[in-house]
């Protein structure tokens, strides 16, 4: 899984590509780790992922779990894969990620 990392100011990018899956935890995690700790907002870009598992979703919600009075701190552009295994389940309506909406695609995250 390659993790392409870019910072500017109040933002972090995070771009994946590829399968993401359970082997990818440990990397996925030290970088969300690292983006969050900064206090900066995530966006991370997963247009190109091409499969994605459930605990890659778990580790996308724990990471993302705003804090009290402030919306998502994960904001996610995903690949038409990434959304059919958030609707399947049961990840697409949580709170903890902003889903970009799907006409934003190749603009800036939003939530």
């Amino acid at each position: 899984m390659p993790v392409i990392r870019t910072q500017n100011g109040t933002s972090c990018l995070i771009k994946l590509e590829g399968e993401i899956g359970l082997a990818d935890a440990l990397a996925l995690q030290q970088a969300l780790e690292a983006a969050l700790c900064g206090g900066t907002e995530v966006q991370l870009d997963m247009q190109d992922v091409t499969a994605v598992d459930v605990t890659t979703l778990q580790l996308l919600v724990a990471a993302g779990r705003p804090e009290i009075g402030h919306g998502p701190r994960i904001l996610l552009r995903a690949s038409d894969a990434v959304r059919a295994t958030c609707r399947e389940s049961g990840f697409s309506q949580l709170p903890e990620i902003g889903f970009e909406q799907q006409s934003e695609r190749s603009g800036a995250c939003r939530s």
